[in-house]
């Protein structure tokens, strides 16, 4: 059975493959699970030191982690204590804090706001969609339109797109008559919707797509990386994961494979 550990930089294994599912390390823990057990979460050792007792966990941010215990999320500190008590939905993969504010879904309504570090709501629960605040914007959705939200829940960005990314660097991809280009803070177009695909800048750079293959533009909508890969993925520390005829390997960023294919 495939397993999960970690590396290094260098690619070297620091924490061997035990697990059946792993998500990253922040704030010098990361959640981890074993088939037959729930969630738990370790330290840069390997060492369990939150037990398995949740059914989904995320990684920490401003310390604390989002949980789901008995079908609902709650948030645990670092020692795993309960602080606020899991009463709450939300989407896969959301919900972290961010400025002292987390997205949430509330009851069965389906729709989100937004709660502080008490579990207190101060953005009212109205929104098809919330997205996590990013440089103090959040993305949003009413109806089958998306925008943008500051830390009052004013509508800074009004709801007017088919769909949206998170802000990352400054800009956001935002799909307009079913192609993505890039927006700023104010709302104003700064690469012009041409993409079939576009996600979030990182280090400099963005995967972009151009009917079925993946490239890599600048802010300044210049092709870095030409479109010659099945998928691929942001940078971190650097490099990035693409995928070619199935198989996978990280490049850097004159795309270049450091790391080679492999299946």
């Amino acid at each position: 059975d495939e397993k999960w550990g970690y590396i290094n930089e260098k690619g070297e294994i620091v924490i061997k493959p035990e697990f059946d599912s792993v998500l990253r390390f922040s704030q010098g823990l990361a959640p981890v699970k074993k088939l037959s057990e729930r969630w738990s979460y370790i330290n840069k050792n390997g060492e369990i030191v939150i037990q398995p007792q949740f059914e989904d966990a995320v990684y920490f941010s401003e310390g604390l982690a989002r949980v789901t215990i008995d079908g609902n999320w709650g948030y645990i500190d670092k020692t795993g204590k309960i602080v606020i008590n899991p009463e709450y939905g939300g989407q896969t993969g959301r919900g972290f804090f961010v400025d002292g504010l987390a997205a949430v879904r509330v009851g069965n309504s389906y729709e989100y706001g937004y709660i502080d570090k008490t579990g207190k709501i101060v953005i009212e629960v109205k929104y098809d969609f919330a997205g996590d605040f990013i440089n103090g914007l959040a993305r949003i959705q009413i109806g089958d339109r998306w925008g943008y939200i500051d830390k009052t829940g004013r509508e800074v960005i009004r709801p007017q797109f088919e769909f949206s990314q998170d802000f990352s660097e400054g800009l956001a991809a935002v799909k307009i008559d079913d192609k993505y280009g890039y927006i700023d803070v104010s709302g104003n177009r700064v690469i012009q919707p041409e993409y079939d695909f576009a996600g979030n800048f990182s280090e400099g750079l963005v995967e972009v797509r151009i009917d079925d293959k993946y490239g890599y533009i600048n802010a300044a909508n210049e092709m870095v990386i030409e479109p010659e890969f099945d998928n691929a993925f942001a940078f971190s520390n650097g490099i990035a994961e693409a995928w070619v005829e199935g198989k996978k390997g990280y490049i850097d960023q004159i795309g270049r494979f450091v790391w080679n294919l492999s299946n």
